[in-house]
């Protein structure tokens, strides 16, 4: 799916913009960090339309999430491909640690819920909910920096797993079952305010495409 279509900016919403980063990565001591995904801010990206009943979507996800996207603001919701790095070795698994930087963005001071699950053919294997709150940026942005948090116990599990296969191409077949979506809402008034649907596909360098979900792809 990678340059498919038109390109176009992100939109605002209405100034109620929450924009987000996140990186993936692994640390051993004495050794350079790895990136295994990284994904810039989506406000500042070009992306491409893609219908939420398109079959890259068909068989990856629970009802809930097309149920959600229903009810919308359709405006809020993306789908981001990942090309994921996993060509590293780490003989100590004890020392290794697994993390994610995340950080978001929005022109209201409001606490945020984010609710990340983890899903395995349609099925939820895992789900996570933090909360956070703003400290004040320049321009009347409120900022959310959340850094080293790590990762759970089921996706060290899973990429450890994976890479025990022989090849990318096993990698990345496994990976066709396997996504993640993350909401992000208003903690007080529940309003959703992002939600981002990831697959994944294995490379030897992260990368991402990012694809805005549309009622049809017109």
């Amino acid at each position: 799916m990678r340059g498919e279509g038109k390109t176009r900016p992100l939109a605002s919403r209405e100034g109620r913009k929450l924009s987000s980063t996140f990186s993936d990565f692994l640390i051993v001591p004495g050794e350079a960090r790895t990136d295994i995904i990284q994904i810039p801010a989506l406000s500042e990206q070009p992306f491409t339309e893609v219908g939420i009943h398109h079959d890259i979507l068909a068989n990856k996800y629970p009802q809930l999430l097309f149920d959600m996207y229903d009810r919308g603001p359709k405006d809020a919701f993306f789908l981001v491909k990942c090309w994921a790095n996993i060509n590293y070795d780490v003989e100590d698994k004890r020392s290794a640690f697994f993390g994610v930087d995340s950080a978001y963005e929005t022109t209201e001071d409001i606490d945020i819920m984010v609710n990340t699950t983890v899903c395995t053919f349609q099925k939820v294997a895992i789900e996570k909910e933090e909360t956070y709150s703003p400290v004040q940026g320049a321009n009347g942005k409120y900022l959310f920096d959340i850094k080293n948090s790590p990762f759970c116990d089921y996706m060290v599990s899973f990429i450890s797993k994976l890479k025990l296969l022989e090849s990318q191409q096993a990698m990345s077949k496994v990976l066709e079952h396997f996504t993640v979506y993350q909401v992000v809402s208003n903690k007080t008034t529940k309003e959703t305010l992002l939600v981002i649907a990831f697959i994944f596909d294995i490379n030897d360098q992260s990368g991402c495409s990012i694809f805005r979900l549309v009622d049809s792809d017109e």
